[in-house]
């Protein structure tokens, strides 16, 4: 349920970021290799073409992004909406950018702390197993952002 929860607040945040009223119907291409997630959110389609206002919705293992799009990810999945004439693809790439530089952050402090031997003997095993799992997740959003990142700059070329 907190994944269809951050699927809908990404596209709500692109959307804001865009400029994007939230009574346009939009396009969406979710792309995820988790089959759970993906029938989860194959299962709560209605739930996203409501409060995500879609005119289209794919949801696939490949999904191209599609020129002058915005993307976002979380945590398994990257989320495309393409905005053609809303979104200038310079901004695009300063954002995604920022996003490398914040995940890139939260997987070197998170690295930092699980390196501290203090904290790994001293903090309960619920603790240090909730961080391990914090930077996997920030790890996944963080390759992901750079494959973006990449084919925004491709798209610029």
């Amino acid at each position: 349920m907190q994944s269809l929860i951050d699927l809908i607040k990404a596209v709500r945040n692109i959307r804001n970021e865009a400029n994007a009223p939230l009574s346009s119907p939009i396009d969406m291409l979710v792309q995820t290799d988790n089959d759970t997630l993906k029938s989860i959110f194959e299962t709560n389609r209605d739930y996203i073409d409501r409060f995500c206002h879609t005119q289209e919705l794919t949801i696939d293992r490949k999904v191209t992004a599609p020129k002058l799009s915005m993307s976002a990810v979380i945590t398994d999945a990257t989320i495309y909406v393409p905005l053609a004439e809303l979104v200038d693809l310079n901004e695009e790439k300063a954002r995604v950018q920022k996003d490398v530089d914040k995940f890139t952050a939260e997987v070197a402090r998170s690295t930092k702390k699980l390196a501290n031997t203090r904290f790994v003997e001293n903090a309960p095993d619920a603790v240090v197993n909730e961080e391990k799992q914090k930077q996997a997740d920030y790890q996944s959003k963080l390759d992901a952002a750079k494959d973006r990142l990449t084919q925004i700059i491709n798209e610029l070329s």
